[in-house]
């Protein structure tokens, strides 16, 4: 894992909408960033 391709290229394979749907039941939300969207800090970038 020290390469950063294989890194990435795993992180495209890894179907995440997929996980959440079938794990979750589709109740979670994806998050793409290290803050939560229900944080008081968490902004939309402009």
């Amino acid at each position: 894992m020290k390469n950063i391709d294989v890194r990435k290229a795993l992180a495209f394979l890894t179907p995440v909408d997929e996980i959440i749907k079938v794990v979750n039941k589709g109740v979670n939300k994806r998050v793409t960033g290290p803050v939560a969207k229900m944080k008081a800090s968490y902004t939309i970038p402009s």
